[in-house]
């Protein structure tokens, strides 16, 4: 459950990094010329600049989602969600099971009694 704790606050985190600092192209245009793909992308925006410009925010919202961008430092946050990245291993790594270090029987022990593998091994009396 811890894991999931830990994934959950990346995952915020991570949502507001994209949303509001990472620019994104989009495409607008492709036009296959034969074998080749011609294809044309906008001016990089974030997520945040095309709601604004698209107009469907409210002005409240808009005022939210400016401040919230104002306020975030990207090298604090990129900082954060490395740190919950090494814990979320910590975790993962601590509840894996151990190696079992598996030994072939089969060439370690005797052969049982009157098997042919007995009779395989067994040297003449000559050699006794």
């Amino acid at each position: 459950m811890a894991e999931l704790e830990v994934l959950n606050e990346i995952w915020g985190l991570d949502q507001r990094f994209t949303n509001l600092l990472l620019t994104q192209q989009k495409l607008i245009h492709r036009e296959r010329v034969g074998a080749k793909v011609i294809k044309r992308h906008d001016a990089a925006k974030t997520p945040f600049e095309r709601a604004v410009a698209a107009g469907v925010l409210s002005p409240q919202k808009k005022a939210a989602l400016t401040r919230a961008r104002n306020a975030m430092r990207p090298g604090e946050l990129k900082r954060e969600i490395d740190q919950l990245c090494r814990r979320l291993e910590q975790l993962a790594v601590s509840k894996a099971p151990k190696p079992i270090n598996r030994v072939n029987r089969a060439f370690t022990r005797p052969p049982r009694p009157g098997s042919q593998l007995e009779e395989a091994c067994s040297f003449p009396e000559v050699f006794k």
